[in-house]
């Protein structure tokens, strides 16, 4: 069973940039239905959203982001 997510509405409540490793807490801030590790699993696929790399991190935009 999946939950279905209003990308819109989070839009609004998400940072501009989104690093990947606080993932887990804007899971638990905003109800999101899957953690890191899935994200990291989409990544390696070439299925996630598009990825940035800044100060050695993954780091996705909002603006720039097919999913947010």
């Amino acid at each position: 069973m999946s939950k279905i997510i209003d990308f819109d509405f989070l839009k609004k409540k998400l940072p501009t940039l989104i690093w990947r490793f606080r993932w887990n807490e804007l899971t638990e801030k905003h109800g999101l239905p899957f953690k890191r590790g899935y994200l990291q699993n989409l990544d390696s696929l070439g299925k996630g959203p598009q990825k940035s790399h800044l100060r050695g991190r993954v780091v996705y935009q909002r603006t720039r982001s097919r999913n947010f």
